[in-house]
């Protein structure tokens, strides 16, 4: 897989993650009803299927025992939607955070050749 297949799968993992798409978490039972009724209808809709974004999720659960750093800056960049920039905030400065989203998105893209062969 190319790196930049690799980065399109986590940007779409991060809105998987932010719709909560295949999980059935409301805030209020009227929004549930909503959405069960098809009233309510998010704009926005990920790409990928549940089985590739849990996979990267999997992925992302063992980078963690490793480096979480990597984990917390992709998290902050695609999951939050945190830009370089702001990720100083959380103690990661602009270039650090470039370089971890970079390494993660290296190796996810690695895990999924090795899963592919």
């Amino acid at each position: 897989m190319r790196i930049d297949q690799a980065e399109y799968i986590v940007a779409q993992y991060g809105i998987w993650c932010r719709t909560a798409t295949g999980v059935p978490r409301y805030k209020s039972p009227l929004l549930a009803m909503m959405r069960e009724l098809g009233v309510y209808d998010s704009k926005v809709t990920c790409a990928i299927d549940d089985d590739t974004a849990l996979q990267v999720d999997g992925f992302l659960a063992a980078l963690q025992k490793d480096e979480p750093e990597i984990v917390k800056a992709l998290m902050l960049r695609y999951v939050r939607g945190v830009s370089y920039r702001n990720m100083v905030m959380y103690g990661i400065s602009r270039a650090e955070g470039y370089l971890r989203v970079q390494q993660g998105i290296a190796s996810l893209a690695s895990c999924f050749r090795v899963l592919a062969s």
